[in-house]
């Protein structure tokens, strides 16, 4: 009798392994695979817009990080006021680097 016993636990228990694989822990994962995409999509898209900060340079920081390339002859010097009509990056009266 215990001879049975025993065979049919060993043949129950991967079937059993099976059925709990296929019929729980697959729809659970994947159900919660797609709760977790949706929350972070959803945190994502619902952020607050930061305060002081405009539209558009809240647009260029976020959604284009790569400046755009700098036009340094419509620089102007901070220091003197003089443009710089040379196209270099140091002003033509006292040698400042322009920013």
């Amino acid at each position: 009798m215990s001879i049975f016993l025993s065979a049919i636990f060993l043949i129950l228990t991967p079937l059993l392994t099976v059925v709990i694989l296929l019929f729980v822990w697959i729809p659970v994962s994947a159900i919660s695979n797609k709760f977790a995409f949706w929350l972070r999509n959803y945190n994502r898209s619902e952020q607050p817009e930061p305060i002081g900060m405009p539209t558009n340079l809240r647009r260029f920081i976020i959604e284009d990080p790569i400046p755009k390339k700098l036009d340094i002859s419509k620089i102007y010097c901070a220091a003197c006021g003089t443009r710089n009509p040379a196209g270099s990056a140091y002003c033509i009266n006292d040698g400042v680097y322009l920013q």
